[in-house]
């Protein structure tokens, strides 16, 4: 997969393209289907295809107070294009400039003059431009005025409701990490590095991983108990994450640890992958160190059915 991040090589994609502009946060189903529908539109026509994308996320630049937190990351984002048979991705700087762009300019200087679109892509509630000015309706006005057709994919309805990167967060941040990934098409994940805790996990019999989250722009669900997979160097396993404050030991920061299962070894400053599967409770308060230990056995039995009864997604 080809990918450019410098504007002014837009130039050097090609001519009579197909586009497509977005976010993407999350390459979610709705997502995937529009990035499928750019790969046949492409394939039939016989012109090259791109997906057009921002650094960092537009609400970070118009909005920062009020900024959502990421469901995916750069990087995690591109995985997923490339994973979808994607071709080429612009990623452009989304700065106080371009953000100022009326719909018409930005179309005219963008989609028309940089990247000398014939065709465009997009999903049925794209808005785009100044203060999200422009939609599909505008879309359509500005194609026929600069000579290029807009192709508008519904949207992808699962449990009676649009799939869409906002339900998405909200489900995370209730710890529903099961029904996201059914609006995700795979397990939510984010990356880690381990870091050296206070050792209480090992005291207790359990030896943790203490991870801190690659990029602090990431979306952490709730605090809870999760059961996950680990991805790290070769290996995969399962393995039982608590989010949260540890109230048994009177904590006051948020920590993410990380227990696997029939694992033993040293994960000091490895960088892990974590899939979180389905949550196993919520985070609780133990007054004595007995109920604790009997409850992370619980909660480890729960993991290991849940894995080898293949209850989860693969």
């Amino acid at each position: 997969m080809k990918i450019i991040e410098d504007i002014n090589h837009c130039n050097e994609f090609g001519s009579d393209s197909v586009i497509t502009v977005g976010a993407f946060d999350g390459v979610h189903l709705g997502h995937a289907a529009i990035l499928r529908y750019l790969n046949n539109v492409s394939s039939q026509a016989g012109s090259p295809s791109a997906v057009v994308t921002f650094e960092p996320h537009p609400q970070e630049i118009v909005n920062p107070q009020g900024a959502v937190s990421l469901l995916t990351t750069k990087e995690e984002k591109l995985e997923a294009f490339a994973s979808l048979g994607i071709e080429t991705v612009f990623v452009l700087p989304f700065t106080a400039q371009l953000a100022e762009l009326s719909p018409e300019e930005f179309v005219r200087e963008i989609l028309v003059d940089r990247l000398r679109t014939k065709r465009l892509v997009i999903g049925y509630n794209h808005t785009f431009g100044n203060g999200r000015s422009g939609n599909v309706e505008i879309l359509q006005e500005l194609g026929n005025k600069w000579g290029f057709r807009v192709n508008v994919v519904p949207p992808v309805i699962v449990g009676g409701r649009p799939v869409s990167s906002t339900r998405i967060r909200n489900l995370l941040s209730e710890g529903n990490v099961s029904e996201a990934a059914q609006l995700l098409g795979r397990n939510y994940d984010f990356c880690g590095l381990v870091y050296s805790g206070e050792g209480l996990g090992r005291r207790l019999g359990f030896p943790t991983a203490n991870l801190r989250v690659k990029n602090t722009r990431k979306l952490i669900p709730s605090t809870g108990v999760y059961a996950v997979r680990a991805m790290f160097a070769t290996q995969r396993r399962a393995g039982v994450m608590n989010i949260g404050y540890r109230p048994s030991f009177e904590g006051t920061q948020q920590t993410i640890e990380l227990y696997l299962l029939n694992f033993k070894g040293d994960l000091y400053n490895t960088e892990l992958k974590v899939e979180l599967l389905s949550k196993i409770r919520n985070e609780i308060k133990f007054s004595r160190k007995e109920a604790l230990i009997k409850q992370i056995n619980d909660d480890i039995k729960v993991a290991e059915e849940l894995t080898s009864n293949r209850k989860i997604r693969p």
